[in-house]
């Protein structure tokens, strides 16, 4: 768990005074009055989390072609870089062994 998520965690779970009843009433968790915002956020914290891509192999008319795919947008050609350039996904730089194919 990184930080990012442990920040989420807390925000999420933190409780606020219900507007309602301002003089003790009842606390209720941010995640019931905001949860479109806060799934917004922990999808940008789940992009931090480094995933490793996949290596699919396309048949081409000749010799079959390999690539590395994103795991989450499926962007081909995500070899050697940290990030998706298509959705923002935190990579695993994984390099091509063209021998093992």
């Amino acid at each position: 768990m990184n930080k990012y998520y442990k920040a989420f965690i807390k925000i999420k779970n933190h409780k606020i005074l219900n507007d309602n009843d301002f003089w003790g009433g009842p606390y209720v968790k941010l995640y019931d009055e905001l949860p479109k915002e806060l799934d917004i956020i922990k999808e940008l914290v789940d992009k931090t989390k480094k995933m490793k891509p996949i290596l699919k192999v396309h048949k081409g008319s000749y010799d079959p072609i390999s690539f590395f795919h994103c795991p989450i947008c499926d962007f081909n050609d995500v070899e050697d870089i940290n990030y998706c350039p298509n959705c923002g996904q935190s990579l695993e730089c994984v390099k091509h062994e063209k021998d093992n194919l």
